[in-house]
């Protein structure tokens, strides 16, 4: 056998051996997020709409299924969904750092963003489960007292494309910004105080927030206040677009946060 031949062997080796290895971690990744404190505290907020449920059950109050795509929202979009994104994608990797943890995960045969990858992944899955499993119990517990129920499957199927690409937008956004900034949290504030508050509420530079597009694939419209009443009308943008726009975004950020992960030199 050649040098060639022994390099192309030897590279073939290192690459089977990264799969397994890969997988392994994405399953430690996800058994420590769901094992965290963090989870018991997102869980009790996520309980919240489950418990309004409740009390409108007792109320005997009949709601159309467009109010439950109001409900996620008003409720679970602007909300929920970004709050559990960011105590998840923010500490991808400063968490790692500040625990000092994050050599030991430069000993793994895996390149540095494939970790990134592994542990978004994680991060993901974990928060489109506690939100989705708060969402179904939410609906299930409102299911006796839903009207029209020829329109649940496409408001299920918005409901879930939009939750789906809201997580991964959401969760890529903020491992990004963590990783650029170095800061857990602080970021990701930041641009949800800014961005997802501030800026959305503006014509032309809402297209900027996550929670815009959102709205869009949800095909809802949120009460505009006196003041935003002043300004001129969103613009409409079809659920297909933001659809196709929240998906190049995620992608786009999960580059930008693999490549930034792959080659800064973090203090650990």
């Amino acid at each position: 056998m050649n040098e060639k031949e022994q390099k192309v062997t030897e590279a073939n080796a290192q690459g089977a051996g990264m799969a397994p290895g890969l997988t392994a971690f994405l399953g430690v990744q996800f058994a420590q997020c769901l094992k965290r404190r963090k989870v018991i505290v997102l869980g009790i907020l996520l309980l919240l709409p489950v418990i309004l449920s409740v009390a409108a059950l007792v109320h005997g109050t009949r709601i159309p299924w467009s109010e439950l795509t109001r409900a996620v929202g008003v409720i679970y979009t602007p909300f929920l969904l970004p709050l559990v994104a960011l105590f998840y994608g923010g500490p991808i990797i400063v968490e790692e750092i500040e625990q000092k943890t994050y050599a030991y995960l430069l000993v793994r045969p895996v390149p540095r963003y494939q970790l990134f990858f592994g542990k978004l992944l994680a991060a993901s899955a974990t928060t489109l489960l506690l939100t989705l499993v708060s969402l179904l119990v939410f609906i299930g517990v409102q299911s006796p007292m839903i009207q029209g129920t020829s329109l649940a499957g496409p408001s299920i199927a918005r409901m879930a494309t939009a939750l789906g690409l809201g997580t991964l937008a959401y969760v890529s956004l903020f491992a990004a910004l963590a990783s650029v900034f170095g800061r857990s949290l602080l970021a990701g504030i930041l641009y949800f105080i800014i961005f997802e508050w501030g800026i959305s509420r503006l014509p032309v530079l809402e297209l900027l927030s996550i929670r815009f597009h959102l709205y869009r694939i949800l095909e809802f419209a949120p009460e505009r206040s006196m003041t935003e009443m002043l300004m001129p009308a969103s613009i409409e943008v079809e659920p297909w677009i933001s659809t196709l726009v929240l998906c190049i975004a995620s992608v786009v950020l999960i580059a930008v946060g693999a490549l930034i992960s792959e080659f800064r030199q973090y203090r650990t």
